[in-house]
């Protein structure tokens, strides 16, 4: 930067004329730019041009020594505007008031015997949020469940996440989860199941939580032509202990399908309200799906 402007000031004052013209030339270009940064009015903007006038008039030795703050008052200038460029950019507004957001998780459900009641789960979890323009969530991890009988699940497992809810500070944790789920058969083709994690996140440079989420999925089988479908509507609230509140409200409807024996998926929109969340609040709307393969 230094070495361009001594070759840009060699070039303007080559002699005593292109020097008077330049100079003249660059008290407009400073008053132009210093009136772009500050309230100068007409009145001290003439003030503003006589001085710089005045300058010019001083002797060399002076003119040379003034030549010298002014190139190093414009590098000021300059470095000034782009450090608060790039603070401005670095502090914007991260707080959204919505979103929408594309979801999805995958199983890979392999069995450990032969009754198939104990299995050993690969979960991977992928979404897209800032209008799903950012990826906001990935997880993987795994997960041994055990079929207690038809009416009970119970199963533990690990999952590492990578997170980015406001779409400028990535975030990584640790998550160790103890889960229980409950097969409640209604009347009719109607079916109750409450699936509960207890979710302990070992936050990296960030406090600790621990979260229990508790999910309600009342759904209902029908048949299309020869094809069967299970309509389902689920709400699932988060209780953070370290905020001793209700930080996450999730609402679902959609529907799942079994395409054959070996892959199964859910289809559904979402609805997710941040309100007690202290790191992003507000509320996101998205499209997800959840794809289960056996093996």
């Amino acid at each position: 930067m230094f070495y361009f402007l001594r070759v840009i000031s060699k070039i303007l004052f080559r002699n005593r004329l292109n020097r008077a013209i330049k100079v003249f030339g660059l008290i407009d270009f400073l008053r132009n730019s210093v009136k772009s940064i500050l309230p100068i009015t007409e009145s001290n903007s003439s003030l503003f041009t006589h001085g710089l006038c005045v300058v010019y008039s001083l002797e060399k030795s002076k003119f040379l020594e003034v030549r010298h703050i002014l190139k190093k008052f414009l590098i000021s200038v300059i470095f000034t505007v782009t450090f608060a460029t790039m603070c401005f950019s670095q502090t914007a507004p991260t707080r959204f008031e919505s979103d929408f957001q594309l979801w999805n998780d995958t199983q890979f459900i392999i069995p450990l015997n032969k009754k198939k009641d104990l299995n050993a789960v690969i979960w991977v979890f992928g979404r897209f949020g800032n209008d799903v323009k950012t990826a906001t969530d990935a997880r993987i991890g795994g997960l041994i469940t055990k079929k207690l009988n038809k009416y009970v699940t119970v199963g533990g497992g690990y999952l590492y996440r990578y997170a980015n809810p406001t779409f400028t500070r990535k975030r990584y944790e640790s998550r160790y989860l103890g889960l229980a789920t409950f097969t409640v058969p209604l009347a009719g083709k109607w079916t109750l199941v409450n699936r509960n994690i207890y979710q302990y996140e070992a936050r990296n440079s960030r406090l600790n939580a621990t979260v229990l989420r508790t999910r309600l999925w009342l759904k209902r089988e029908v048949s299309i032509g020869k094809k069967k479908f299970e309509p389902f509507v689920a709400f699932e609230p988060f209780y953070d202990f370290r905020l001793k509140g209700f930080a996450r409200y999730r609402t679902q409807i959609g529907f799942s399908h079994k395409f054959n024996p070996k892959f199964s998926a859910d289809f559904y929109y979402v609805r997710q309200n941040e309100t007690g969340n202290r790191t992003r609040p507000g509320t996101l709307n998205g499209i997800g799906t959840s794809f289960r393969v056996n093996f």
